[in-house]
């Protein structure tokens, strides 16, 4: 009674009045289940592993939830020189969630990617500044969402702020607005980007990588 509330030879109950005790059985003891034959719950066998996509919704939960939009661009940064304006990390999670939203609604095989965008830069656009926003924007990209796509093209305009009077852009940093995420073909815009304008294969050792 002292050191416990079970006979330590059947394990019934111990009651400290008799007449509290009215012999059910409906009461589980500690060692007993509501099914004596069924054994603690095990994962079924026949239970399959993430798909291809699960994993690429998965990888880009992942970085948004971590640091990787506020670390991804800015001063000492493998871009930075090339680029040396802030950018709206606001940018970068609407790219996940286009990103995420492609994958989910085309379960049919890899599609190809078109990437629409307008970007502001407070500087004269050059061949140089175009390609840097096309390679951040695919590092944004894990390697299983890359394995969901056939390819990827960018269909990007570029202005540059200096000839723009807008009260509403920051002139001294780089906008990125209008972006969408579609599967259907759409126009060249700068042929003189090659490759970064045209199809970007999943591999390794891919120029774009």
């Amino acid at each position: 009674m002292t050191n416990s509330f079970q006979c330590g030879h059947c394990r019934q109950m111990i009651h400290h009045h008799q007449e509290d005790s009215n012999g059910s059985t409906d009461t589980l003891q500690t060692n007993e289940t509501a099914d004596n034959d069924s054994p603690i719950w095990q994962p079924p066998e026949d239970i399959e592993d993430p798909t291809l996509i699960e994993r690429a919704r998965t990888a880009i939960a992942d970085l948004r939830a971590g640091a990787t939009a506020h670390s991804h661009h800015h001063p000492g940064t493998l871009l930075w020189h090339f680029l040396p304006y802030a950018i709206d990390v606001i940018s970068w999670y609407i790219i996940w969630v286009n990103l995420d939203w492609f994958i989910s609604t085309n379960p049919e095989g890899p599609q190809p990617l078109y990437i629409h965008a307008v970007v502001y830069v407070p500087t004269h656009v050059t061949s140089r500044i175009r390609r840097t926003v096309y390679q951040l924007i695919q590092r944004l990209f894990p390697e299983p969402a890359r394995q969901c796509l056939a390819f990827w093209r960018f269909r990007i305009r570029f202005r540059n702020l200096q000839l723009i009077d807008d009260l509403f852009l920051n002139p001294n940093e780089v906008t990125i607005t209008n972006i969408r995420f579609t599967r259907f073909w759409s126009p060249v815009i700068y042929d003189q980007d090659y490759p970064f304008t045209t199809e970007s294969p999943n591999r390794s050792d891919s120029p774009e990588r």
